[in-house]
């Protein structure tokens, strides 16, 4: 179950790096920071993904 989560995370990771206007839209960043924040694996994913986004 762990894994399948990473790997949609990774996915949508995947998807807004390639979407700069997202990342320069402080708010819909923040809104994908916070979805992840409420979800119980955040810390690892801010380790290993969230930090390559350059919001």
């Amino acid at each position: 179950m762990i894994e399948k989560l990473e790997r949609a995370i990774d996915d949508i990771v995947a998807k807004m790096s390639k979407q700069s206007d997202v990342c320069n839209n402080y708010d819909s960043c923040m809104s994908f920071f916070n979805s992840l924040v409420n979800s119980a694996i955040f810390g690892r994913i801010y380790e290993t993904q969230l930090r390559t986004i350059n919001c």
